[in-house]
């Protein structure tokens, strides 16, 4: 599975879009997880932390669940809608926050079950916001 996903990364981190992993298996995305880390890529929980990783000129990713919030949704639609800014308010400070990346450089990676995808995506369309999609069985 390793040899797999080095493949899909060095096609994926060509492209300026997000990437989509599908998973059947759990302990599969598990695996993958340390195998993307090892690769240079972090891990953030919502829209703020992929901000600031993008602002550091770093390339993240994202694990999806069967549902999503505003925040994580508009922060995934304007990296691939905008190409090379994401603008989100700051509920706490009502600031709104932008962030200016180069899409070549810093990328973003989804990470999924495909139970949970198929649940999410009944009220978000996620596929038609990335670029190249992978299925590991």
């Amino acid at each position: 599975m390793e040899n797999k996903i080095k493949e899909y990364l060095s096609f994926f981190l060509k492209q300026g879009e997000p990437g989509l992993l599908i998973f059947e298996k759990e302990k599969d995305l598990v695996s993958v997880e340390k195998i993307i880390t090892k690769n240079g890529l972090n891990q953030v929980k919502n829209g703020f932390d992929l901000m600031s990783m993008l602002a550091n000129k770093k390339s993240a990713y994202f694990v999806l669940g069967n549902s999503i919030n505003k925040e994580n949704y508009d922060a995934i639609g304007q990296y691939f809608n905008r190409k090379s800014a994401i603008q989100l308010l700051d509920k706490q400070s009502m600031i709104l926050k932008n962030v200016e990346f180069n899409p070549l450089i810093s990328h973003l990676l989804l990470l999924t079950m495909e139970e949970d995808l198929n649940i999410l995506e009944k009220t978000h369309s996620i596929r038609n916001m990335v670029g190249l999609i992978q299925r590991i069985n």
